[in-house]
Parts: C-alpha cells; sequence; structure tokens
C-alpha cells in the first residue's frame, strides 16, 4: 500500500484528492500515515479522512496524534469529517487512479487489501462516496487566506474581547507600530490599507482584551534568530532594530494591560504536542482556526485550517489550555519576564547582532 500510495501520488499532473473511508486515529495506529513521509509534492494534496470525535476527546494522545501529523505534513491539506460520515466503509480513493478496499483486524492492522484500477470502475465508486453532498459538511477544513478585506472572517473573528493564541511561528502581535509601516510599503496599496486598519483593530484589541499567549521555547528562539513573522496573510521578517523594538512594545503592551498572560512551554524529551513548531492555534473561545507556518510549505497547500464545528474546536481549546498544567509551563507577569529578559539580554544582543 506504501508504494502504490506514494507512486499514485508522484504521479499525479494536477491536483490530488484522497479519499480516506476510515478512522484518522485508527489508521494512524496501522502506520497508515508513514506511508506519505517522503512525498516531494508538487502540486496540492487534499486527503479527506473521518475523524472520531469521541475519541480524540476521551484520549488524550488521540489528539496528539491529530495535532503531531498536521504538524508534520504541512503540504497537504487534511479535511476532517464525522466519522459517522464514513464508518465501516473501508474504502481509499485516489481520485482518477485508484480504489483499495481493506479489512482491519482489532490490533488495529491491515489484514487484507484488493485493489481496483479500472478507470470507469474507480471513478463510479468516486462519484458515489466522494464528499461533495451538501449534507456533508466537514469539521475542519482549509483555505489559502483568511481575508484581509472589511467584514471577512478575521474581522469577525477579532470582534470579542477574550482569546487565546498557541503561537509557533514567531510573535506578531504587540508589534511597534513602525513594523506595520515597514510592512505596508513592501506590499500592494489594497494590502497596505487593510494592514493598517488591522493595525488599529489590534492595537485597539490588545489595550482592552483579555488574552492568553503560549508559545514553545523553540519557537520563541527561532523568532530571536530569524525575526520571521506570518502576519495575516503576508510574510515578513523583522529586522534587528525592530526585534529590539518589538520587546519594548511586549513590555509596554504588558504594562497597559494587566488581562495580557504570556507563558512559554520548555522542551522536553516526550515527543508530544509540545514540540509542535509549525501549527499555531488561534481562538476566541467561539471559533478558531490553525495556522501552517508559509515558508515551511513546499507546493500550494493552502495555509490555514477554518475549525467548522463547535465541538472540534472546544477539544482543541481545551487541549492548548491544559498545556498550563504541565511541568514545562512557565507564566511570566511584566516584573518576572523583565527580570527573565535582563537574564538572557547577552544572549539576544548576541544573537541578534548576527542577524544585521
Amino acid at each position: 500500500m506504501s508504494d502504490l500510495l506514494q507512486k499514485g501520488i508522484q504521479s499525479l499532473e494536477s491536483d490530488g484528492e484522497l479519499l480516506v473511508l476510515g478512522e484518522f486515529c485508527t489508521l494512524y495506529k496501522t502506520g497508515f500515515w508513514k506511508y506519505f513521509e517522503g512525498l516531494e509534492l508538487q502540486h496540492r494534496l487534499t486527503i479527506r479522512v473521518g475523524l472520531d470525535l469521541d475519541k480524540i476527546e476521551s484520549n488524550f494522545d488521540d489528539l496528539i496524534t491529530v495535532y503531531r501529523t498536521l504538524d508534520n505534513f504541512l503540504d497537504i491539506d487534511f479535511v476532517f469529517y464525522d466519522i459517522q460520515d464514513t464508518s465501516n466503509a473501508n474504502l481509499i480513493i485516489l481520485k482518477g487512479a485508484f480504489v483499495v478496499q481493506y479489512a482491519l483486524d482489532t490490533q488495529p492492522r491491515f489484514k487484507m487489501c484488493t485493489y481496483i484500477f479500472d478507470e470507469s470502475l474507480v471513478g463510479d465508486i468516486y462519484e458515489k462516496f466522494s464528499f461533495n453532498g451538501a449534507e456533508k459538511k466537514p469539521l475542519m477544513s482549509t483555505v489559502s487566506s483568511l481575508g484581509l478585506e472589511e467584514l471577512g472572517y478575521r474581522t469577525a473573528f477579532y470582534a470579542t474581547t477574550k482569546f487565546f493564541f498557541y503561537l509557533t511561528i514567531g510573535f506578531e502581535f504587540l508589534l511597534p507600530h513602525e513594523v506595520f509601516d515597514h510592512i505596508s510599503e513592501t506590499v500592494s496599496p489594497e494590502q497596505a490599507f487593510a494592514i493598517q486598519r488591522l493595525c488599529v483593530t489590534w492595537e485597539e484589541i490588545l489595550n482592552a482584551s483579555e488574552i492568553t499567549f503560549i508559545m514553545p521555547t523553540t519557537s520563541l528562539l527561532r523568532y530571536v534568530e530569524s525575526g520571521y513573522i506570518y502576519l495575516t496573510d503576508i510574510e515578513y521578517r523583522l529586522t534587528a532594530e525592530e526585534r529590539k523594538a518589538h520587546i519594548k512594545s511586549i513590555f509596554e503592551g504588558l504594562e497597559k494591560n494587566p488581562n495580557l498572560t504570556i507563558g512559554v512551554l520548555l522542551p522536553t524529551v516526550s515527543d508530544g504536542m509540545y514540540t509542535g513548531k509549525d501549527l499555531s492555534f488561534y481562538s476566541n473561545y467561539k471559533t478558531g482556526f490553525l495556522k501552517k507556518n508559509k515558508r515551511n510549505i513546499h507546493n500550494d497547500a493552502d495555509s490555514f485550517y477554518v475549525i467548522s464545528s463547535n465541538r472540534l474546536h472546544s477539544i482543541l481549546l481545551n487541549a492548548f489550555q491544559n498545556m498550563k498544567n504541565q511541568p514545562s509551563y512557565r507564566q511570566y507577569d511584566l516584573e518576572a519576564l523583565k527580570k527573565k529578559y535582563e537574564t538572557y539580554k547577552p544572549l539576544i544582543e548576541r544573537t541578534l547582532s548576527l542577524s544585521k
């Protein structure tokens, strides 16, 4: 099956679609998702697969499995559907190429597979089992952009006063005002106007909202070294001087708003959710999205996962919030953060000097 998937996907001459009628975590335990390692995707690949919400809610390891897989395969766009829409079909369909029928034993592991390559039959099976019906709405899907335009998704997302952000791709909040000005100078006039509007919106929100920021220390150090942020739909690298100003701006933001909470996750030897470095989570406690690290996407894959299921959003939010209970979590108020900064200031200054 590994050989079939690798060759079938690598030979795609246009965007591909793989229907996996089975449950994501169950298939993970068979080693199925390892079959996608090493793929060099020239085109987009969308994988539509079932997800058991009961399973990931009751078993934290299964939830970590989902997050880690998404984080590992940034070049693939996963679209999740409730397992009730895909249960018992046990089919894997690469549109226009092949159909695999499989059986699992209780371990679980693949017990039997049969293959269909007849073009007409593959097309008929795809049409019967595809997720094109209006009644089959995804739990989570991908988009290339969340929209900078007025009254778009992003505007609605920030129209509240409580947020939770797990950030792995730099720290794009509490930026100095001049950074927004510099970004505006590098983009189109339409984008520049949207960036300035976003600047005003964020400055007002950050001065008044209750916000929790959590960052893995590995991601924080990567930001100090590179200055890379993925702000809305725009990639930007802060200069060394802009990064210094950003640190000052963060302190000023914390001083203005005591409802801003900043925490970090120290590196651990365990391979779990907290080692993810390329997938961030944003929530306003009503809805949320995941953002990929665009510089580590090598094809035309989308950059965002929009969570349309309230239950899936709640499960993810609870999981990320529970990071505060991990032994590796450290939270800092303004004074503690200043003290920590003074301790590491020589290292930070030398690191920044290398990037000039």
